[in-house]
């Protein structure tokens, strides 16, 4: 296992305790929740 592979599955995991109604992350994908992803937020909280 790679650590980015280790990495992803710890946020992946983090993800599904955060948010249980998340679905799973689609292969060759990450579901990220909007507070993990800096991008997100900032764009959510520029309007």
């Amino acid at each position: 296992l790679r650590p980015d592979a280790i990495a992803e599955a710890a946020v992946t995991a983090l993800a599904a305790l955060l948010d249980p109604a998340l679905p799973d992350p689609s292969p060759g994908g990450l579901t990220v929740p909007a507070r993990l992803c800096p991008r997100a937020s900032s764009r959510r909280g520029s309007g």
